[in-house]
């Protein structure tokens, strides 16, 4: 390798050395204040040696060391003068031997033991000592460094602020000194001492102060030897009384059960809101502190009205007005009360009259839950003649009510009950009845006193046919067992009539014939339609026909005649029903289904006209109106030339006299 280049790369090897070095102060660990920071130490197999020098224990970086080992197992410097140590700081791998020396070589201070994980360690003042040094046959030194006494005072601590917490109280705050040996910070209230704040506190609140109150205060820093700053004062000022309450709550929600209520709600936004107080009955319950937002009051009594108050606090004990709601609680139904069972055949039917808060029942025969259900209820499968003892209980999500008051019920054939008879469709020649009867064996069905059919007494429908087209008939059934006949109500029902033929109207009318039409009639079978037709002068003409169609046509008519439709419908159940008629005139002459127009048409249509085609009428009369307008224009034009030129004329006529008349002629 040439010389030059070799020079290039130990240049750049030193660049790159200085450079990782500037780049990385986080690994810098300066021992400030210290006795060998910066100066060479000696490595050697014997203290007495001349050694080798080593700057990297002293060079405050951690990520510098030197390995003792067997060959060079001391490491020493010795100090310009006999000095006092009292404190050293060591990072080693593991532990070595310290040892101090006079400047006879007497051993001052040994410690085979030191604390070597980069703390700073107070030890007895040793005084005299010339050389210190380091003893191990295998330990990595990544920094050390001894002190003298220190007699210098830590700075005072920075950034002090004073902050009013309340009326009473002050906080005050600061950063610490960056003295290596800062330990903490001596409070004074002006002359009186407050406390002793450890390092890296840096807070302190000062309590029991009056309102509105200005406070000097002096903080002074002290190091581990006892030194002590010359301090720094400051001032603060409590707080002035707080008479404003907050805010009350908003949005109280509330979840009802039987033996508890549930509340929900947005507490106030005031900064110095600090928690909500509850009130039941005007009694104290609940404190909900901030940022709690819940409360649930158990333990109460069902179907209970409760009222509470909802009350905002702040820091300064302020209380708003409040918020009151009252809530019900819910709960298991109550006792029901006039519970009746009707005794039927082989059974019972169970009643109740007040069950308040009950969404089903559960019925007890004789002491034994059987059903629960909707009221009434039919107990069925009973024995005719036992007695049972009947009790019931309302029901709902939470639980049962208490057993009602007991009746006593002795199921029994009776005569037919609950015997009832109604219609369910009615149509133009049959009625559709429905009926029922408890405990009958049979059921017998009545027209206008007449028997129609004996059916089985659970039987429920009966179809009554071949009736006349709207026409009333009385209804009613007999229901009968062994134990005897019970009769329904009698009903009165009406068959369905048929309507008149609707939509009668003409379609067509022409000077020889005229057109109608109607809407298809459900129940025609055909329809009868009669024409008559009155002519000028000329007797009546009336004929009928028969269609199956919705239309009629008559022709062969005249101008004026006047013809006249009457249309039925018919059908072999009912015969002919429904008429309805129409008149109407034939045209003098064909409109074509439009009617002739009118005057006011005329008229109408004329002003129609003229508002939309207004431009063109303008347009027409100037074309008619210019040339005659252009004529007038030239004949005046030329008129007035003649005129100047006639008077021109006679001018010169007037001068050639008066000029004769001077010369005499």
């Amino acid at each position: 390798m040439k010389k030059g280049e070799s020079m290039r790369r130990y240049t750049l090897l030193f660049l790159a050395f200085f450079l990782s070095a500037v780049s990385f102060p986080g690994l810098s660990f300066a021992y400030t204040g210290g006795l060998l920071q910066g100066k060479t130490m000696n490595n050697g197999m014997n203290i007495n040696d001349t050694g080798f020098p080593i700057l990297t224990v002293t060079d405050g970086d951690v990520s510098t060391s030197k390995t003792l080992s067997e060959s060079r197992k001391w490491l020493w410097i010795d100090l310009p003068s006999e000095t006092t140590i009292t404190s050293y700081r060591l990072k080693a791998s593991s532990s070595v031997c310290i040892y101090f020396y006079n400047k006879t070589m007497n051993v001052a201070y040994s410690n085979c033991s030191p604390i070597f994980n980069d703390t700073m360690v107070k030890i007895p003042p040793v005084s005299g000592v010339k050389r210190v040094a380091l003893f191990s046959a295998s330990t990595s030194i990544y920094e050390f460094d001894v002190f003298p006494i220190d007699e210098a005072p830590p700075a005072d601590p920075s950034f002090v602020s004073i902050k009013a917490l309340s009326t009473s109280s002050l906080e005050i705050t600061w950063t610490d000194p960056p003295d290596p040996d800062f330990k903490e910070v001596k409070l004074y209230q002006g002359s009186t001492f407050l406390a002793t704040v450890p390092k890296a506190t840096q807070r302190f609140i000062v309590t029991g102060l009056s309102q509105s109150t200005t406070y000097k205060f002096k903080l002074v820093s002290q190091d581990n030897d006892g030194n002590m700053s010359g301090g720094i004062v400051a001032v603060g000022t409590t707080a002035s009384p707080d008479t404003t309450p907050p805010a009350d709550i908003t949005n109280l929600q509330t979840t009802v059960y039987n033996d508890r209520i549930k509340f929900k709600w947005n507490n106030p936004p005031d900064t110095d809101f600090l928690e909500v107080r509850i009130y039941k009955g005007g009694v104290l319950v609940a404190v909900a502190n901030t940022p709690a937002n819940q409360f649930i009051d158990y333990d109460l009594e069902e179907h209970t009205s409760y009222t509470y108050i909802f009350r905002s606090v702040d820091s300064s004990g302020n209380v708003s007005q409040g918020i009151s709601i009252t809530e019900k609680t819910k709960g298991k139904p109550l006792k029901p009360t006039g519970v009746s069972a009707t005794p039927g055949n082989g059974s019972a039917t169970v009643t109740v009259i007040s069950t308040t808060y009950a969404t089903s029942y559960a019925v007890y025969i004789n002491g034994q839950k059987v059903v629960t259900e909707s009221l009434p209820y039919l107990l069925e499968g009973l024995t005719n003649g036992q007695t049972y003892t009947i009790q019931v209980a309302g029901v709902n999500e939470f639980g049962e009510s208490p057993l009602s008051d007991p009746v006593t019920v002795t199921p029994t054939l009776l005569a037919p009950h609950g015997v009832y008879i109604a219609s369910e469709t009615l149509d133009y020649n049959s009625v559709s009845l429905i009926f029922g009867a408890t405990d009958a064996d049979k059921i017998e069905v009545y027209r206008d006193g007449f028997k129609l059919t004996d059916l089985p007494g659970n039987a429920r429908r009966y179809t009554d046919t071949q009736l006349s087209l709207d026409t009333e008939y009385k209804y009613w059934i007999v229901a009968e067992n062994t134990k005897g006949r019970t009769a329904s109500e009698v009903i009165t029902l009406k068959t369905k009539g048929a309507g008149k033929i609707s939509s009668l109207r003409v379609t067509e009318k022409k000077t020889e014939r005229i057109k109608v039409s109607w809407d298809k009639d459900p129940l025609a079978e055909k329809y009868i339609v009669t024409v008559t037709v009155k002519r000028s002068e000329l007797p009546e003409e009336t004929k009928q026909l028969e269609t199956t169609e919705t239309y009629a046509e008559v022709t062969d008519l005249s101008p004026g005649d006047q013809v006249s439709f009457s249309v039925s419908g018919y059908a072999t159940a009912y015969g002919t029903y429904g008429t309805s008629s129409l008149t109407v005139a034939v045209p003098i002459i064909d409109s074509s289904g439009e009617h002739l127009p009118t005057a006011s048409d005329v008229i109408g249509s004329s002003f129609s006209l003229a508002s939309n085609f207004w431009w063109l009428f303008l347009a027409g009369a100037a074309i008619i109106l210019t040339p005659y307008l252009l004529s007038v224009a030239r004949s005046s034009v030329k008129k007035q030339q003649v005129d100047e030129v006639s008077a021109r004329r006679s001018e010169r006529a007037k001068k050639r006299e008066i000029r004769m008349d001077l010369r005499g002629d």
